[in-house]
């Protein structure tokens, strides 16, 4: 019974010795794979080797996102799942999202303004700010429907009525009934402040064009800028 193990046994032996000093299977010479040495530099002249930092949570610092956007641009790029608002205050989530649609970073503003309109529905700067965008990616109807409650909630306010009426008149196809409720909003906006200027670059002289346009008359003033 123990012939055959002892037999196993020198037979394994024999094989590993066999690997062992095969040359295909001995152990690389290290000497071959290294370049030359190269003498240490004088002990005044070493800099310390420091790791490329990667842009992660920690680095995301409020003062460097105002110093240079894109630095937010390309956290949130490489983060999507940190495009929330649940750390963040209205004002934060605001100034975050003027700061992406600034870069043209439409889509990443849109999903933030959706968390905060969600998180503050009754913050109207939000639902404004969600309207620009939502005109911008082309969803008239999406802001319409934004736009109208916040309209409601804020009648007097001469941004909100200028979106709204601006959403209603980028709504396709026109109808007789919309194209009179966005007069009546364009006017709102005359009428609450005659020196109205959007942050889009539009002025109440654009509202007046607009209007005479839709009148089918010639505008009087200067062509009108790009959508707000």
């Amino acid at each position: 019974m123990c012939r055959p193990m002892h037999r196993f046994a020198l037979t394994l032996i024999a094989f590993l010795t066999f690997c062992i000093a095969a040359p295909g299977f001995a152990a690389p010479n290290l000497k071959d794979h290294l370049s030359a040495k190269r003498p240490l530099p004088p002990k005044g002249k070493r800099v310390a080797y420091t790791p490329e930092k990667k842009l992660g949570r920690a680095e995301l610092v409020p003062k460097d996102i105002l110093q240079n956007p894109k630095t937010l641009i390309r956290f949130l790029r490489s983060n999507p799942d940190q495009v929330n608002v649940d750390r963040m205050t209205p004002p934060l989530t605001l100034t975050f999202a003027k700061i992406l649609m600034g870069e043209k970073a439409l889509f990443l503003a849109e999903k933030l303004l959706y968390g905060g309109v969600k998180k503050w529905p009754d913050r109207i700067d939000l639902a404004e700010q969600y309207g620009r965008v939502l005109i911008q990616i082309g969803q008239p109807d999406a802001a319409i429907k934004l736009l109208e409650k916040a309209v409601k909630a804020k009648p007097d306010s001469p941004s909100t009525n200028f979106l709204y009426a601006f959403a209603i008149v980028r709504r396709q196809p026109s109808t007789p009934k919309t194209k009179q409720l966005a007069m009546k909003h364009f006017r709102n906006v005359l009428r609450l402040n005659p020196k109205y200027t959007d942050e889009s670059g539009w002025t109440a002289q654009n509202i007046r064009n607009q209007l005479d346009r839709m009148m089918g008359l010639s505008p009087r003033g200067k062509g009108r800028p790009g959508a707000p």
